[in-house]
């Protein structure tokens, strides 16, 4: 089922729902309720989890970001509208990764946008959700995948936003071998996005390619322990302030 979480403070006294100890056996119980609440060690919050109705779920049509950026949908986001995506994608990638929620990168084939449910041709491009199939993440095929290949995965994302466009589409991007492997694959398309990468200061300014920059290499000399805090830093208060300055100018 669709999960919704809401971040509950604990003093506020809201809920009397118990802690839930088996997500996946909880989610099972009910249909459009909630299924009880989680905590996380150290933090004073309960986060309570609620199922989507199956009669909601069913009457929302639904749009990957790998579709968008493919063009198969009319009109194509806004450079503004790409813009708001990746710092949404930046702050969900900072809190998320390595936590069960997700274990690497997510895709272009992970992130959803639902319609509007009074204008059913209109996707919400402003409330990205990201799909994970919880069963598989304890085995991801046998293959841990490191932090600088999070990094660099989601730093070709960056890119992709940033131009609206693929990675692979780009003649850059042919330049480089295609990879007999998805390891392979992997370290060439990084090669290539870093080629790409001088490219955005143009595009979008220096505080999306400063973005762009960190993730795709500049994050290399930080301790392991301090990664989120100089992802803060180096990338989402960037992307921030890039978002703030199309937001009050007339570029879209």
């Amino acid at each position: 089922p669709s999960i919704t979480i809401t971040e509950v403070v604990v003093n506020q006294g809201l809920g009397t729902h118990q802690p839930i100890s088996n997500l996946c056996e909880d989610l099972k119980q009910s249909d459009g309720s909630c299924c009880g609440y989680l905590t996380m060690d150290e933090e004073e919050s309960r986060y309570f989890v609620y199922t989507i109705s199956s009669q909601c779920r069913n009457s929302l049509t639904s749009i990957s970001l790998d579709h968008i950026l493919r063009g198969d949908v009319s009109p194509s986001p806004t450079r503004r509208q790409r813009y708001a995506i990746s710092l949404v994608l930046a702050s969900s990638f900072l809190q998320l990764l390595e936590t069960p929620w997700l274990t690497s990168s997510f895709r272009r084939e992970d992130i959803t946008f639902f319609s509007d449910p009074n204008k059913t041709n209109v996707f919400l491009l402003d409330q990205p959700h990201i799909g994970r199939v919880l069963a598989a993440t304890s085995s991801m095929d046998g293959v841990a995948v490191s932090l600088a290949q999070s990094l660099d995965q989601f730093g070709i994302l960056l890119l992709e936003l940033c131009f609206g466009k693929l990675l692979a589409d780009q003649p850059l991007r042919k330049q480089w071998r295609t990879g007999e492997t998805e390891e392979e694959q992997a370290r060439f398309d990084a090669m290539a996005a870093r080629d790409w990468q001088c490219e955005v200061i143009e595009e979008a300014g220096p505080d999306y390619s400063e973005a762009v920059a960190w993730c795709l290499g500049g994050n290399r000399s930080t301790p392991p322990e301090r990664w989120r805090q100089d992802m803060l830093r180096k990338v989402v208060l960037p992307l921030q302030r890039c978002q703030e300055y199309f937001m009050n100018s007339r570029m879209v």
